[in-house]
């Protein structure tokens, strides 16, 4: 999430229109609520918390998350902050007066993420 959030800081940089920069605010929060949200339940993902590494040994007793579900959810999330991020500038780059081939680069050149 940080290093979206990053990315997101260096659009507020490159980028002065009112509107995108709510709209770069909006998605930094989210991110950052996505940060708060899933980082406890995949800490605390089972009880006692020690059970994550002793449950191999059964020295302990204890019960986990369903870490299945928990990474499923959470990698969509965070599929969907990733597009997010790389498409939020396209629009107004598409509004730059260039010739269609620089735009074109341009547009290459923010969505390397992609790959």
């Amino acid at each position: 999430m940080l290093t979206k959030v990053s990315i997101l800081c260096f659009y507020l940089r490159i980028f002065r229109e009112p509107k995108f920069k709510i709209a770069v605010y909006l998605v930094s929060s989210v991110c950052c609520l996505y940060l708060v949200a899933f980082l406890p339940p995949t800490i605390l993902q089972c009880r006692p918390i020690s059970f994550i590494w002793t449950v191999w040994t059964r020295g302990t007793e204890g019960r986990c998350l369903n870490i299945f579900t928990l990474a499923w959810i959470t990698s969509i999330i965070n599929i969907l902050l990733d597009l997010t991020v790389i498409a939020l500038p396209i629009p107004f780059l598409l509004r730059l007066t260039l010739s269609r081939r620089k735009k074109i680069q341009v547009i290459a050149m923010f969505s390397v993420g992609l790959l």
